[in-house]
């Protein structure tokens, strides 16, 4: 399926990106009848999202329907599922389409959010093919996002990334110690087994190297852009804490650098 199919009554544009990478807009002028999604949205996908789109061709229809059910204040869980955030906007599930939504109000860039992260994650991936970043280290996809327009009641925007199971973070296995009985039965019982004091340790030592194999990333993805393109690891993870990396235990860890967790970095 290709982006014509998706949106047949308005044109698509492509925006490139400093890295080279292609993104693409366009107008939603045709809506559901009664929906409470505005005409004149701008959908944005990028590079991930187009993939993504041509592979579930009812995608769109499910995300014109998550946002109706934003709207209720008690959406049925299948459909609008929360599954976290912090002062950057609310996180929701859609579904079982494996992706996730992020809500933010006018206040967040949406736009520079999604440049961001989709040019972090563009980083990790060609420094795993350069041998420069481990397997164990992720970024969820960012697949792009609902942007309505000025003259909309409703003014939250709309990130689409990848669904990450599991969300367990460093912050919560450091709290194990701590916390209570209930909390550590609802730490345990994400990651699917109990972890081990061995394991603790590991995903410590995993934490501790992360934040200099994400600059390695963002170093090497600069030498490819012009001056005024580059980007810092402040600039890039401006938000980077113990509350932002989510852990997942891997079911083969030698195809994870012989790791037995993966470190997912969001963007909360």
């Amino acid at each position: 399926m290709n982006l014509e199919s998706l949106n047949p009554s308005s044109k698509w544009e492509e925006e490139q990106m400093a890295d080279g990478e292609k993104w693409f807009h366009t107008t939603i002028t045709e809506v559901p009848e009664n929906s409470l999604v505005p005409k004149h949205s701008t959908l944005l996908v990028t590079a991930e999202g187009k993939k993504l789109f041509a592979h579930n061709d009812r995608l769109l229809k499910k995300l014109l329907v998550y946002k109706r059910s934003s709207n209720k204040r008690k959406a049925a869980a299948h459909i609008r599922k929360y599954l976290g955030g912090e002062g950057n906007g609310s996180v929701y599930a859609v579904g079982r389409t494996g992706v996730a939504i992020k809500e933010a109000g006018t206040q967040q860039s949406v736009h520079w959010a999604l440049e961001r992260m989709d040019g972090l994650y563009r980083a990790i991936e060609n420094g795993k093919r350069n041998k420069l970043i481990p397997e164990w280290i992720g970024l969820p996809k960012h697949y792009g996002y609902l942007i309505p327009p000025i003259s909309a009641e409703d003014q939250r925007q709309y990130m689409l990334m990848q669904q990450i199971d599991g969300g367990v973070t460093i912050e919560d296995i450091r709290s194990l110690s701590s916390g209570t009985s209930e909390d550590r039965e609802r730490i345990q019982n994400r990651l699917g087994t109990p972890l081990t004091q061995t394991e603790i340790q590991g995903i410590e030592e995993q934490w501790k190297k992360l934040e200099g194999f994400l600059n390695t990333a963002i170093v090497q993805a600069n030498t490819s852009k012009g001056v005024d393109e580059q980007r810092t690891f402040k600039q890039m993870v401006p938000d980077f804490h113990e509350g932002n990396v989510l852990i997942e235990r891997v079911k083969f860890p030698k195809r994870n650098g012989d790791e037995p967790f993966k470190l997912w970095a969001i963007d909360q």
